[in-house]
């Protein structure tokens, strides 16, 4: 099984660096989440496996998160599994 590594925030402009996406042991132990918000990414991604659309999840987190945001999560989820 692949394991997947997202660093830290740095505010690097690196290609392929996750803009929307962070893992800090200091927030949420380490899981990942959206940047500057606590909202759990395996979280949006349960919603959408249970068939919720991008806009109710979107009107479920208040607009914390956007389309950008959990294109991005499925995009790790992706890469994870190759």
């Amino acid at each position: 099984q692949s394991k997947l590594t997202v660093h830290k925030e740095n505010n690097s402009t690196k290609p392929n660096t996750p803009s929307h996406i962070v893992a800090d042991p200091e927030i949420c132990h380490g899981a990942l989440t959206f940047k500057g918000k606590r909202i759990l990414v395996s979280g949006v991604l349960e919603q959408i496996t249970s068939g919720m659309s991008w806009d109710s999840i979107i009107e479920s987190w208040r607009g914390k998160i956007n389309q950008e945001a959990i294109s991005e999560a499925i995009g790790i989820v992706i890469k994870s599994n190759k």
